[in-house]
């Protein structure tokens, strides 16, 4: 009987990621048969081995936040994508710096393919920032201000622990938050954007952002070739990945709960011009404000 191909890796949490090219499983206080169980990472893995084996860390980081992982998902809402705009902007306004910073560790150390690689994922975020401040700006709401005013909770912690990782001598762990963060997005797809459109004033385009950042957007491509790249990688640097996206995933679930519909208003409002404010939307949104 020819023998599957298996990697895994141990979680500081104690859980065993066990992946295969097909599927990953997660083991916690007993073991697999020793058919199942692979010694470590593989020298030479497979695509959609690392593929697994990433998708598996992803799930064990988020049930690690066991207590936060039970927040109520906000409800869709104009209110919510201005919010998500704003969460979206700063994560790719951190990018590119970080991206070019990490690019010069690797190349002072040497390591010419991985640098190579940050400056294209740095190329490929330039101006993704300035995307989501005209999706607000095309909402009447001065982006610049907007993001300055609101700090979403999760993107603050995902921007912090993003520094964390690039202060690393040897920052492998980049591509591991990276890659969280696009396979989050490819998870939406145009169904989602079509739900927001619907909620935005007729005739206004504030979907370019969200719609970058989809399965319909280049965050699919992204992770595709991320797989491809970090395919090539040492077991050890692959292990250093695999546990930045294990902790990035910990992010997300343990994030504090996001300000609700009408602190984000509030807030929009603060933001608008007395012209932007004619706009029957933001009218609408202010006239509810004050009889609340």
């Amino acid at each position: 009987m020819n023998s599957i191909a298996t990697e895994s890796i141990k979680l500081p949490n104690g859980t065993l990621v066990v992946a295969t090219a097909e599927h990953f499983w997660l083991a916690r206080g007993h073991a697999f048969s020793q058919a199942a169980v692979a010694s470590g990472l593989l020298a030479e893995p497979s695509r959609d081995g690392l593929r697994q084996l990433l998708a598996g860390c992803l799930v064990a980081g988020m049930q690690a936040a066991e207590p936060a992982a039970h927040k109520p998902v906000p409800k869709m809402s104009a209110a919510r994508h201005l919010y998500n705009l704003a969460s979206g902007y700063r994560t790719a306004h951190a990018t590119p710096p970080t991206m070019r910073l990490v690019a010069s560790k690797f190349r002072a150390n040497g390591f010419e393919a991985l640098a190579q690689y940050s400056l294209e994922v740095e190329r490929d975020e330039t101006g993704h920032d300035r995307m989501s401040l005209g999706d607000l700006r095309a909402l009447g709401v001065d982006g610049v201000r907007f993001v300055q005013m609101l700090r979403p909770a999760l993107s603050v912690a995902l921007v912090e622990h993003f520094a964390s990782l690039a202060a690393s001598p040897h920052p492998v762990g980049v591509f591991g938050y990276a890659y969280a963060l696009e396979r989050a997005s490819a998870a939406f797809g145009q169904r989602e954007i079509d739900e927001v459109e619907a909620l935005l004033p007729a005739g206004v385009r504030a979907t370019r952002f969200m719609r970058l950042h989809s399965a319909v957007g280049s965050d699919a491509r992204h992770v595709e070739e991320a797989l491809d790249f970090m395919a090539t990688l040492s077991a050890a640097e692959r292990a250093t990945i695999a546990l930045a996206a294990y902790s990035t995933a910990g992010v997300f679930g343990a994030a504090a709960e996001p300000l609700s519909d009408e602190e984000v208003l509030a807030i929009a409002i603060d933001c608008a011009s007395d012209s932007d404010l004619d706009l029957p939307w933001l009218r609408q949104a202010k006239a509810e404000l004050a009889t609340a």
